[in-house]
């Protein structure tokens, strides 16, 4: 699915989406309320009512709306915060191994996390790498991963991706 903001993103489409269809049942409801009432006389008291309810039912739906999709938005902000306060990310120190897919001559580097960023070197297959930080999702042709900011023990640094590395 992606990151937390791209999740963030698709949840705040779904509140807005959510909200607008509470807000438009709840006009839709007063508007019948104001037809019962100008239509007859014995329907005046149910018109009165469907417009009460129509405006109590729409602001509790808004309320009721925020409260459900609140505990989703308290979970990608500690994710976020959890993210921040760990030093590296979710792999921090921990080594891998280049394991190329293809018959390519090495694994690219780049100084950043950018596939239109032209490699400065590459890394052999099996060399032993250590992983530091992580620049985000990127799709390459078919493959989808993330950049890895890595170090080899020759202290050679820059960022590839992850879909090259096995974990050792």
């Amino acid at each position: 699915m992606g990151n937390n903001n791209e999740i963030r993103q698709r949840m705040e489409t779904c509140r807005d989406v959510l909200l607008a269809l509470v807000w438009i049942f709840g006009i839709a409801e007063m508007i019948g309320g104001i037809v019962m009432i100008n239509k007859a006389y014995y329907l005046k008291p149910f018109g009165i009512a469907a417009i009460i309810l129509s405006i109590l039912g729409s602001i509790i739906g808004h309320f009721l709306v925020n409260v459900v999709l609140a505990i989703p938005f308290i979970l990608l902000n500690n994710g976020d915060y959890l993210a921040a306060i760990v030093p590296g990310g979710k792999h921090s120190g921990d080594l891998f191994r280049v394991k190329l897919l293809t018959d390519a001559d090495g694994l690219s580097l780049r100084h950043e996390p950018n596939a239109s960023v032209s490699p400065f070197t590459k890394i052999p297959n099996g060399t032993e790498v250590q992983y530091l930080n992580t620049g985000g999702f990127v799709r390459l042709g078919n493959n989808k991963g993330e950049w890895f900011e890595i170090k080899t023990k020759d202290n050679i640094q820059g960022w590839c991706f992850s879909g090259s590395l096995e974990k050792i």
